[in-house]
């Protein structure tokens, strides 16, 4: 256990207290590094304070230390940006592409800035992802065709893709729908 940190929400009552926490979590028990919340319920009995309730719950993050992937099956990653955090489901994500030290995120609802470089987002990010150059990395469930002209999305939308690299990258792309969807 690492990087913790825990506080105590402001309630009126005397004998009552919730305490919220994070921290990070390695080891043989966990596959990879997960950020782990809990959040405990105190009551004050006999002159002793005695957990009440508590919870806990695993978040894939990214942070300096949390830079491993996510097992298979885990559905949201937990990203920051300007507005504090956000919880992205990687089936929603049609591509990324770099903006210097953040990343723009076009998911099929709305499009959103994270602050991560992109390198650090691709490691997070389950096998159906793949670097399309140095600028986008692709979910290619959502690839329509791929050519010198660029990626198509079956959004409508295309992105372009370096002319000396084309060919290597329709062959990532086509050996990641073979792994993923075959």
């Amino acid at each position: 256990m690492s990087d913790a940190t825990f506080r105590a929400l402001d309630i009126d009552k005397r004998d009552e207290a919730v305490i919220l926490g994070t921290y990070l979590l390695s080891g043989p028990c966990a596959d990879g590094t997960v950020r782990q919340r809990v959040t405990a319920g105190l009551r004050l009995v006999d002159g002793s304070w005695k957990i009440d309730l508590a919870h806990f719950s695993n978040e894939w993050s990214m942070s300096e230390t949390a830079g491993e992937k996510a097992p298979e099956g885990t559905r949201r990653l937990q990203l920051r940006s300007e507005d504090g955090l956000v919880f992205v489901d990687p089936d929603d994500l049609i591509y990324a592409e770099s903006a210097g030290k953040r990343c723009v995120l076009h998911l099929t609802d709305r499009t959103v800035t994270v602050s991560a470089l992109l390198g650090e987002l691709c490691d997070l990010l389950p096998g159906q992802f793949v670097r399309a150059g140095r600028f986008y990395t692709v979910n290619v469930g959502y690839v329509q065709s791929v050519g010198r002209e660029g990626i198509a999305f079956t959004t409508g939308e295309t992105i372009p893709v370096p002319a000396r690299r084309a060919r290597e990258i329709q062959a990532e792309i086509s050996a990641a729908i073979t792994r993923h969807f075959g």
